[in-house]
């Protein structure tokens, strides 16, 4: 009867452990690729910068502001005149996306004033995520959350796709108990990068952290709930990667295992 009852806690514990993060993070992974959210004119010019979205169509309407119609004034000295000036604008602006697009080629780059007031930018969560990056490792006196290095360039785009799919591959192997714990120290390091940006690295941040690390929230506040949930979510990773997928898994049926049970004395 002992034997039969850590077989089955052996088993189906991991089982259940799979289950659970399969399920949060395929839903966590397609969720990031699927759903649009809106930006922020900060994170809307860093995405511009990085080439990932184009920059404010407002900026089409800049010629119209310029003094087009004042040579009409005078037709009798400019008749010729006044196509010139109409016809040019026209043209960059319809190659180039308007005026503004000139100035950024040479290498200003856009500012959150230049969306400010547009239509709402929306993108995949991804590339949100993307923009967090860049935000976490471009800050002005304060700690950055996040390597300078990598938050140039094309490195914040690269690494959230890496988190995303890392997200909806390691929850589909999960369930499959494929890989189990390679994906599940995936996953734990994607929690622990999420713990770090979100909680414990702007509780450091302010310098008001209790503890020298925790978010300063009231103790039985709701904001708990979500680093609570991380952090479960962490350490559900982390035991899954130590105890294995269990018998019922790929891993077993495809590469073999051994029943720890199995070895214990007579």
């Amino acid at each position: 009867m002992m034997r039969l009852r850590d077989r089955v806690g052996l088993n189906l514990s991991p089982l259940f452990l799979r289950v659970m993060l399969g399920i949060i993070f395929v839903w966590a992974g397609l969720g990031k690729v699927s759903n649009f959210i809106q930006l922020s004119p900060e994170d809307a010019a860093a995405l511009a910068n990085m080439g990932v979205i184009k920059g404010p169509g407002g900026v089409t309407k800049e010629p119209a502001k310029e003094p087009a119609k004042e040579p009409t004034k005078e037709p009798a000295k400019e008749p010729t005149k006044e196509a010139e000036p109409v016809k040019e604008p026209p043209k960059t602006g319809a190659s180039l996306g308007g005026g503004v697009v000139l100035v950024r080629q040479d290498g200003t780059g856009y500012t959150a004033a230049d969306f400010e007031g547009k239509d709402p930018v929306k993108v995949r969560a991804v590339f949100a995520l993307a923009a967090a990056l860049h935000s976490a490792g471009n800050v002005k006196d304060k700690m950055p959350l996040w390597p300078p290095a990598l938050a140039q360039g094309q490195w914040p785009v690269w690494l959230a796709w890496a988190v995303s799919l890392t997200e909806l591959a390691g929850g589909i192997s999960l369930l499959l108990g494929l890989l189990t714990r390679v994906w599940a120290v995936g996953i734990a390091g994607v929690m622990l990068g999420a713990l770090w940006l979100t909680q414990i690295g702007p509780a450091v941040q302010s310098g008001k952290a209790l503890l020298g690390f925790l978010p300063n929230y009231p103790a039985f506040g709701m904001e708990w709930q979500m680093p609570m949930f991380q952090f479960s979510l962490l350490a559900a990773a982390l035991a899954l990667a130590c105890c294995g997928p269990g018998r019922l898994s790929l891993d077993t049926m495809l590469l073999g295992g051994r029943d720890e049970v199995d070895d214990d004395d007579e």
